[in-house]
């Protein structure tokens, strides 16, 4: 008990700034959606050719944040031919959410470099060297973001057809009393270790098997 005790007084130390994530990475697109279950898609119809994207999606909650992202319609976007590019000199799309965020999933043409940050701080990044068109990257974090940068790490000027992501939900109220509080750590804490072949282990948060550290931290 001791340790345990120990482990929660360290875990409330590093609160203080973003742990590095421990990412699951998707490059098929049927699986990722069987990881995260319900996601919001943008597909970037209704707005003509070269209409300029920044707050348009506050609905959904994302603001882009660049100011020269812009919409693009060729039928290398294979999904309905309509896109988003990254303009201006930066070739990249500053996306900013409203709530914290456990996964993100991108339909592309080319490459794409996904980079993930939370308060400011990159946390993960991911590169899916594909070539061509129809491909999809697909990542799941331990540790939410608040917003992320998409860029093309091969000839710059990035492009996306169909963007997805979605709220992570609250996982962590394991009572399910729609508050995150001691009952839960608590039902965490009698889960520790291993989880039963077979069952059911809702504390495994970050999906490896077994109730630990990184899983309190996600509580916590």
């Amino acid at each position: 008990m001791n340790a345990i005790i120990c482990s929660i007084a360290l875990t409330l130390m590093l609160l203080s700034a973003p742990a590095s994530a421990d990412v699951l990475e998707f490059t098929d697109k049927d699986e990722w959606i069987e990881a995260v279950g319900e996601f919001t898609t943008i597909d970037f119809t209704g707005f003509p050719e070269g209409t300029w994207i920044t707050d348009q999606y506050a609905d959904l909650g994302i603001l882009f944040t660049d100011g020269d992202d812009w919409i693009h319609h060729t039928c290398s976007y294979v999904n309905d031919c309509w896109g988003l590019a990254g303009g201006g000199g930066n070739d990249q799309i500053t996306l900013a959410f409203h709530t914290e965020e456990a996964y993100i999933g991108v339909d592309f043409p080319g490459d794409l470099q996904i980079d993930l940050y939370s308060r400011g701080r990159l946390i993960h990044s991911s590169v899916f060297i594909a070539g061509g068109a129809g491909n999809f990257g697909g990542l799941l974090s331990s540790v939410l973001f608040d917003s992320a940068v998409l860029s093309d790490p091969s000839v710059g000027g990035v492009h996306i057809d169909d963007l997805h992501f979605g709220p992570p939900g609250c996982p962590w109220d394991l009572d399910g009393n729609a508050i995150v509080g001691a009952s839960d750590l608590l039902s965490l804490l009698a889960s520790w270790g291993p989880c039963p072949p077979k069952a059911d282990c809702p504390a495994d948060f970050d999906g490896n098997g077994t109730v630990g550290a990184s899983d309190l931290l996600a509580l916590l």
